[in-house]
């Protein structure tokens, strides 16, 4: 046996940039690969010399970790947005795969996570968008699976949270849902399951078990989204780092042995900012976690030596750990899955780690099961993608194989139909753009990411799955009013996609050493290492060698493959080329190149496989030098004082900064552009309806005739002379470079790719192509009117005639000669027809484009044009049919109305609406006629209006309607410098909204606020009349809704309080708190009306007073107050027995030798064993005649007085009572 023993040293990555060290890092990585050379002889010469694999104990268990990501609805093998089998992916294989992963260890010693994004495709948004009440197929194939924990992905929350959490109750997922770091942000609650612990018994080599808890933590992108729905104010989410780091604690002191983190994420930068969406590699630093899961990035990752991320500080690519910790990210859409294996010893420590993917092949069975849950859906998606949108020329193809190198047809149609709709929306909305140049920019979602056959390519037919191929992922417009400082900033940024002359050249056989990295304006070298920006990448893409169980491969082969480094790793590439990292793009036809010049790629490594921020802009023209350095690297970050945009202009005119356009995109990724491009959209068009905003527009080219090749060239690029070019590009693409002169051979092939040389300096950069031309209907709805045809043409040549005919013509026809000219870019439409529109450049060339108009009805009344109307607007407003009637009907049917001005123009007080309400608003004329309904939805700009009742001076209760939720109310008394509100944090949201006013008092008040939104309070004084109250309420967005204000009015005054009367009051006091006329009293049948009144600070109201005589309980005493309204209503009492009234006397005759009766007995509540005689010190006494006897008092009351003699005639007799509050009225009997 031959022992073979190596020992390498790693030292700590450093930004050393001494050039003798990094000479001596060179030399030392050679003689690194020459042993690994001279290791990998020695085995094939001695025979195999099996890897090492960490291979447990007996008394070990395998708790086996397995994961999806990203389904994005793909269940079966199909893509149905392209129309296409999808052979490496859907969760249809998938579960084969979780499958054989399961069976290869103990029953019960396995988990199943799912990192979320499970929706946002074609298949689940037709679901959506058709009927809300279907339940998703994917969750329905998910639940089957019995996932033990669930998170949600971004682009989950974007079917708004009631239709998610329908889904999960009616699949049973609902308990599996783990959300930790999102929050109700009201209330501060989580929505979901904070945190899991799943207790496992698990099973070792031995038989025996080990019971272990496996706590699961389960993190979003923190800043949702708001595509579909704004989460302001409903959800709050918190940095992952931070939560993470919170909930471990929480699992580890509930008992966890071990803690795995579930990431809808991606690794990540190694110092991520706060709130980052991709932050897995910084979760591996954190105490306690055992596990991170990753996805979001639609990539793989196993730490094997294959990505950058590799590079970082404490990844191990032999073992496959970072900082220690198992780190998987899985591609989307089931083209993998995530297996991780730890081992755990009896005392439930980790011993042992493995990490592998596993993706899915061609080959890889289908489970049936799972596809049987899209049986019913298949036919329905399959009709909607063939669904033919448009005809193409025969000699047409809209193709991007070149396109970082030419124009191309589908990136002018999405730009085209963007410059349109930005036509139509600047003319028909109330802007501050309009006039402006309408500028596109979009970028290409297929590009050839990974395969050779992802690439845009379409011929004869333009169907519904060719749209879904160009707006990936329900691509929406944004729209942006921008200078031309700002378009040239973003344009650098996009043109950092390009290669610097004389960087990363190979040559020879090998490759060469790079000139030194760029300099950036700091003077430090630019390094582009990968963050937030690596691709979503398309269905079919993979980046890390496969590791899929299969026929052909052992368990054991499997976990081999997942130790064995990159064999890439032999060659010097980090030495002699560190910006190409791509090794399947070194093929040996690149590497054994041997010519002229030397050869080098166009792209930056970065942009080889990742065109996510790439984008290509019409409506201007520009030139991009590659001789000049990049002004900014791909996180947009500046690295160089440096402008490779030689040429911005529009016609030929050099664009200046301070030149306004109104730029539409369709989708800005804000979170990495150039500083100087950060500015707000002014609004947005929905997903859904950019997509319906597309296929109209694309079939209303169809109106016209079959469509050609759309590319107007309004770009180049200049390369240097001294080098040649690789270009890389789809094998399909054969004919299209035989008709480039200036690609000159092919150097090698690879999965359906083709690599040739290109002499990119000798690319023809003159004008031969037409202006772009563009033209936009400026309404659809049908009309009485001309219809108003906006248009829009750019060359670099500049434009010297744009004229149009009524009817089709070709370009060469005479008609022309008596076409009429466009005017301020626009003219009028008269008839139903197409009309032709003709521009040509300076140097001559042509370009036609037609429209069909065919909504011109003279005999019916256009529907009403409704400016934007809002749950904060106090108004409606737009245009319609001069002197008609214009109706605004409800949804309760209740109907507005007024007359439409003689200019068209109308404006009514509409009372306020809530957001989401739909308004029908139609005009009528004096014919009867009736126009179409135009329906308005009112938007969300803030809360709701709430509800307040009348007030009067009568009372101090406010009620109402909050008519919103999560809002918070508050109330201003301007007359008193005072705001009402809530002790429940509504202060600090008020101290930040528009209306705080530092003058005013805050007072806190207790406030019932119903389910139903109704509230009560009661203000702590009463109103005088003509007093001003308003209420508003605030979200947690600070916004204020509009105020609801009421005049407190005058009324008869309220009811008076009165003072106890008592059987011992000598004076009656009434209080009010209005100042009123009088008060008048009532004690038994004597009645005092008092007008004297005094203001008693202590109880801030006034006070009316009456002496009146003592009497026994009992006695009615009412009062009432009078004011200039009339009369209060009555306050009714009767004075309380407080000491004893007079006692009742048995009858009295002669010759009675005692005196017996009863008197009450009068406790005043301080008693604390109940009312007794004794400790109420309650006394009878009776005078015979003036002597004085003292009553016995027996438990009830009755009293009995022995008298020293018999009572005779006409003696007298008097009878009171006593106890510790006073004495009671006495009476005075004479014995008959």
């Amino acid at each position: 046996m031959v022992t073979i023993k190596f020992i390498i040293n790693r030292k700590k990555r450093g930004r050393e940039s001494d050039m003798f060290q990094g000479e001596k890092r060179k030399q030392k990585n050679k003689r690194m690969s020459m042993m690994l050379a001279v290791i990998m002889l020695a085995v094939q010469l001695l025979g195999a010399i099996p890897v090492r694999t960490a291979s447990a104990a007996s008394d070990t268990a395998d708790l086996r970790i397995m994961f999806t990501t990203d389904l994005h609805g793909q269940v079966v093998d199909v893509d149905y947005s392209k129309g296409t089998l999808f052979a490496n992916g859907g969760l249809t294989k998938a579960s084969t795969l979780l499958t054989q992963a399961k069976s290869e260890v103990p029953d019960g010693n396995t988990l199943l996570f799912d990192l979320g994004d499970v929706m946002y495709d074609y298949t689940t948004d037709y679901i959506y968008e058709h009927d809300q009440n279907e339940i998703q197929p994917i969750y329905q194939a998910m639940a089957s699976l019995n996932y033990d924990a669930i998170i949600l992905g971004n682009h989950d929350y974007e079917y708004t949270l009631p239709y998610i959490q329908k889904q999960y109750e009616a699949t049973g997922l609902k308990d599996k849902v783990i959300a930790s770091n999102i929050t109700d942000a009201v209330t501060g609650k989580h929505v979901f399951n904070e945190n899991k612990i799943i207790e496992k018994t698990l099973t070792t080599a031995d038989g025996s078990h080990v019971t272990v808890k496996v706590g699961v933590i389960g993190e979003s992108i923190p800043t949702l989204s708001k595509k579909r729905c704004d989460y302001t104010g409903v959800l709050a989410g918190e940095d992952m780092v931070a939560n993470v780091q919170k909930e471990t604690k929480k699992l580890k002191d509930a008992g966890a042995d071990v803690v795995v983190v579930l990431a809808h994420s991606g690794v990540g930068t190694e110092q991520p900012a706060l709130m980052d969406e991709n932050v897995g590699y910084a979760l591996t630093k954190i105490d306690g976690v055992d596990a991170v899961l990753c996805g979001h990035k639609h990539s793989n990752f196993c730490a094997d030596g294959s990505t950058y991320y590799d590079k970082y500080e404490g990844v191990d690519t032999k073992n496959h750990l970072v900082n220690g910790k198992n780190l998987v990210m899985v591609a989307n859409s089931g083209q993998g899955i995530g297996v991780i294996d730890l081992g755990i010893s009896p005392d439930k420590r980790i011993v042992s780690r493995k990490s592998q993917i596993r993706k899915t092949k061609t080959n890889t069975a289908i489970d049936q099961k799972i596809a049987a849950y899209m049986d019913k859906w298949g036919t329905t998606f399959a009709a909607d993608s063939t669904e033919v949108l448009a005809e193409l020329k025969s000699d047409a193809r809209w193709q991007n194989y070149l396109g970082t190198l030419e124009d191309s047809s589908p990136i002018q149609l999405l730009n085209d139909m963007a410059i349109s709709y930005g036509m139509e929306y600047q003319n028909n909305d109330n802007t501050d753009c309009k006039g402006l140049p309408v500028v596109a920019a979009s970028r290409y979602s297929r590009y050839g990411a990974g395969s050779g056959l992802d690439y845009y390519d379409i011929k004869d037919y333009f169907t519904s799955a060719d749209l879904y191929q160009l707006m990936n992922y329900r691509i929406q417009l944004w729209r942006y009013k921008v200078t031309g400082a700002q378009l040239r900033e973003w344009l650098e940024w996009s043109a950092s996609a390009y290669e610097t002359a004389g960087n990363n050249v190979v040559s020879g056989s090998a490759i060469s050493s790079s000139p030194a990295p760029e300099v950036a304006a700091s003077g430090k070298p630019s390094v582009t290492p990968e963050t937030s920006g690596k691709p979503e990448q398309m269905p079919g893409v993979s980046d890390v060698p496969d590791v899929t169980t299969g026929p052909e491969t052992t368990p054991e082969a499997v976990e081999t493959a997942a130790v064995t480094e990159n064999p890439f790793e032999t060659q010097e590439l980090s030495a002699g080329n560190k910006g190409i990292s791509q090794t399947s793009d070194l093929l040996a036809g690149i590497l054994n190149y041997k010519g002229s010049r030397p050869l080098q790629y166009s792209l930056r490594e970065m942009y080889l496989t990742d065109l996510s921020r790439f984008y290509i802009l019409d409506g201007v023209e520009y030139t991009i030098d590659t001789s000049v350095a990049p002004r900014y690297d791909y996180d947009g970050k500046k690295i160089n004082d440096t402008w490779r945009v030689t040429s911005m202009t529009r016609n030929g005119q050099e664009i200046k900064d301070t030149d306004q356009f109104l730029l539409i995109v369709n989708r800005l990724d804000t979170t990495a552009v150039p500083e100087m491009f950060k500015v707000e959209a002014m609004t947005k068009l929905s997903m859904a309806d950019t997509r319906d905003y597309f296929k109209k527009y694309l079939m209303k080219q169809a109106e016209c005739g079959t469509l050609g090749n759309l590319e107007d060239n309004n770009w180049n690029v200049k390369y240097s002379d001294k080098y040649y070019y690789i270009l890389k590009t789809g094998s399909a693409a054969q004919d299209i470079v035989n008709a480039r002169s200036w690609i000159k051979e092919k150097l090698d092939s690879s999965e359906n790719f083709d690599y040739y040389r290109a002499r990119l300096d000798a690319m023809d950069l003159a004008d031969h192509s037409g202006p772009d031309l563009n033209l936009a209907a400026l309404t659809e709805i049908e009309t009485n009117h001309p219809v108003k045809v906006a248009v829009q043409a750019t060359d670099r040549s500049g434009i010297v005639s744009l004229s149009y005919l009524s009817g089709k013509y070709l370009a060469d026809s005479i008609a022309w000669n008596n076409a009429k000219a466009v005017q301020d870019g626009v003219f009028a439409a008269d008839k139903n027809t197409i009309y032709s529109v003709r521009a040509v450049d300076g140097q001559g060339n042509v370009t036609i484009r037609y429209i069909r108009i065919n909504n011109i009805n003279e005999g019916i009344l256009e529907a009403p044009k409704v400016d934007t109307y809002t749950n904060r607007k106090s108004y409606i407003s737009g245009k319609a049919e001069p002197v008609t009637t214009i109706y605004f009907e409800l949804e309760d049917s209740t109907v507005y109305k007024t007359t439409v001005n003689d200019n068209g123009s109308f404006k009514y007080a509409l009372p306020p609406q809530n957001a989401g309400k739909k308004i029908f608003v139609y005009v009528k004329d004096d014919e009867g006629r009736c126009s179409a309904r135009t329906v308005v939805t009112v938007k969300r700009t803030g809360p709701n209006k709430p509800v307040m009742e009348k007030l009067t001076t009568a009372v101090r209760t406010v009620t109402g309607e909050i008519n919103d939720k999560n809002v918070y109310p508050f109330f201003i008394l301007d007359s008193k410098k005072t705001v009402f509100m809530q002790d429940d944090g509504t202060e600090e949201l008020y101290k930040q909204c528009e209306l705080y006013n530092k003058d005013y008092t805050v007072e806190k008040i207790a406030m019932n606020i119903a389910s139903d939104g109704s509230y009560t309070f009661s203000l702590p004084y009463l109103l005088t009349a003509k007093t001003e109250v308003k209420m508003r309420t605030v979200d947690v967005a600070n916004r204020v809704s509009m105020g609801t204000k009421r005049v407190v009015k005058q009324t008869v005054p309220a009811k008076p309080t009165m003072q106890t009367v008592t059987n011992l009051s000598t004076k009656v006091k009434v209080f009010s708190e209005e100042k009123c006329k009088s008060a008048t009293i009532t004690v038994g049948k004597k009645k005092y009306k008092i007008t004297k009144k005094k203001y008693v600070a202590s109880k801030k109201m006034y006070r009316y007073q009456r002496k009146i005589t003592k009497t026994n309980s009992g006695v009615k005493v009412n009062a009432y107050l009078t004011n200039t309204k009339g009369n209060s209503p009555v306050l009714k009492t009767k004075k309380i027995e407080v000491v004893p009234d007079t006692p009742k006397v048995d009858k009295l005759k002669a010759g009675l030798k005692k005196v017996t009766g009863h008197v009450d007995v009068v406790g005043d509540g301080t008693e604390a064993d109940g009312v007794t005689v004794e400790n109420t010190n309650t006394k009878v006494f009776i005078l015979v005649n003036g002597k004085k006897y003292i009553a016995s008092i027996d438990f009830g009351g009755n009293y009995t007085v022995k008298l020293k003699k018999p009572l005779i005639s006409k003696d007298k007799v008097i009878v009171k009572a006593r106890n510790k509050k006073g004495m009671g009225i006495k009476k005075k009997y004479i014995v008959k």
